[in-house]
């Protein structure tokens, strides 16, 4: 079982939350240079992972072939979900 979260815990997520808002708020960019700004703003990788649903962020792959021996390698990138639109129904 985890541990209860605490106020001090819930404030850190809010805070990496608004982060990874303000951040992704002019399109998708590489998790490297997310994680890199969330270190050096004082938000934990930690964090910025339980904060990324919340936020409403989606991580993709984008894979390269040709790494050694053939295998994928490649980077990861973080974006907004796209909200779903929903119909209206007419009376």
């Amino acid at each position: 079982m985890a541990p209860a979260e605490t106020s001090e815990d819930r404030s850190a997520i809010d805070e990496a939350v608004e982060f990874i808002r303000a951040v992704l708020a002019d399109g998708p960019h590489a998790y490297h240079e997310i994680r890199k700004a969330a270190i050096k703003a004082g938000i934990s990788e930690a964090t910025l992972k339980r904060a990324k649903q919340t936020a409403g962020a989606k991580s993709e792959h984008v894979a390269k072939t040709g790494g050694k021996r053939g295998k994928e390698s490649g980077s990861g990138s973080w974006r907004r979900r796209q909200r779903k639109k929903r119909k209206i129904r007419d009376g």
